[in-house]
Order: C-alpha cells, then sequence, then structure tokens
C-alpha cells in the first residue's frame, strides 16, 4: 500500500550487510615452438687476441651473425566464482 502524501516519517532504519563472494582463479600459460631467424648482415672481424682459448690467435677470423628468438607465448585464467554468503547486521534506528 502506498503512504499517503500527508503522513510524516520520523524514523529512518538503515541495515548494513556483508557480502563475500569466494573466487577460484586458475592460471594458465601455453608456449609454442620457438623460431629463430637471422637479422642484419653477417660481418667478419679479426680474433680476439686476448682470449685465451684460441690455440693460434694470429690465425683465422670471426663470423658475427645477429639473431632474434621468438617464443610465442599465450596467457589465460580460469576463474570459478562459488555461491556468495549474505550476512545480514542488526537493523539501526536513526533519527
Amino acid at each position: 500500500m502506498e503512504p499517503s502524501n500527508d503522513e510524516s516519517y520520523n524514523n529512518v532504519i538503515r541495515a548494513k550487510a556483508n557480502i563475500s563472494v569466494p573466487v577460484k582463479v586458475q592460471p594458465r600459460i601455453n608456449a609454442n615452438g620457438a623460431n629463430a631467424y637471422c637479422y642484419g648482415e653477417p660481418t667478419i672481424a679479426k680474433k680476439d687476441t686476448s682470449n685465451s682459448t684460441y690455440q693460434n690467435p694470429e690465425e683465422g677470423f670471426m663470423l658475427v651473425q645477429n639473431i632474434c628468438i621468438e617464443i610465442p607465448i599465450g596467457f589465460s585464467v580460469d576463474v570459478d566464482v562459488q555461491e556468495a554468503c549474505i550476512e545480514c547486521c542488526t537493523p539501526n534506528n536513526v533519527d
């Protein structure tokens, strides 16, 4: 029933509630096959004579090539929202 316009209301009742919803999150990561490719031109350089691993540093050369390695990675997540819990508190009268 709708209140008439001439009625007055002296009190306001407020009630608080706590709402909680458990959420389970399961991350997934997928890595696909790697790709490698050369970029830029190869260069030829003298051997590094300061490196003692060379048997005869006066002979030979070094071939230098820049490469790029790509690894496609996919990220996803499974989300499972559980049943909500609602806890009502005692109403309070406020004037």
